[in-house]
């Protein structure tokens, strides 16, 4: 279990390590969103489309192994699932075109997420930091930021001080005395980017994202 969110109608994203048991196609059929988790009555689950062939991009062997080992500019650790409901347009959805300019370090960073990789998930959980941006790695496929997380966050969305999304959370980081330090992030920029150069750039959906949100 982990977090995701919408970007469209009936596209979500999350990381590509929260879904890995579940990629090939065969295994699409266990594969649920679930929204209103905080509310039993009331929560919604929504299936995904089995015959999506999902975008993706794997984590390195340094975020795996937890060491500071470079990622490749294509290890971006990200999934995008299609569900079989377009939620999206009664909830929204966010941009991943709002804004391409990284925080100042210090900036605070305000995470959303559903901490609890067993059942029953937590209700929704803001964590921010302030100072919470530290910067990026050497290539900037990663954010680092102070904003402490619990497991399951992982997909949560990363937002700026003006809450713009900026990041896709995925790596809680360095045990310190109290909190969880160092958290990782991965730029949406980055991810655009992958996806504009990818095999899925051509598909229907991915094609209409991009032109939607305007990406050179």
């Amino acid at each position: 279990m982990g977090t995701g969110f919408l970007i469209s109608d009936d596209l979500v994203l999350t990381c590509y390590h929260v879904v890995k048991p579940y990629m090939a196609k065969s295994d699409h059929r266990f594969l649920s969103v679930c929204f209103d988790s905080y509310n039993d009555h009331k929560e919604l689950k929504v299936g995904v489309i089995v015959k999506w062939d999902i975008p993706f991009s794997e984590p390195s062997v340094g975020d795996q192994v937890g060491s500071d080992d470079l990622p490749d500019v294509s290890q971006l650790d990200f999934a995008i699932l299609r569900l079989d409901s377009s939620v999206g347009r009664e909830r929204g959805s966010f941009s991943l075109n709002e804004t391409r300019q990284l925080p100042q370090v210090g900036d605070p960073i305000l995470i959303a997420g559903h901490p609890g990789p067993t059942a029953p998930l937590q209700r929704l959980k803001f964590s921010m930091a302030a100072p919470g941006y530290v910067g990026v790695n050497a290539n900037e496929t990663r954010l680092i930021y102070k904003t402490s997380t619990l497991k399951g966050s992982s997909g949560s969305p990363v937002f700026d001080r003006k809450f713009r999304l900026i990041g896709l959370h995925h790596n809680r980081g360095e045990e310190g005395a109290k909190f969880y330090q160092n958290n990782r992030g991965i730029p949406i920029s980055k991810i655009i980017d992958f996806l504009s150069e990818s095999k899925w750039a051509d598909t229907r959906e991915i094609s209409k994202l991009l032109k939607e949100n305007d990406f050179p």
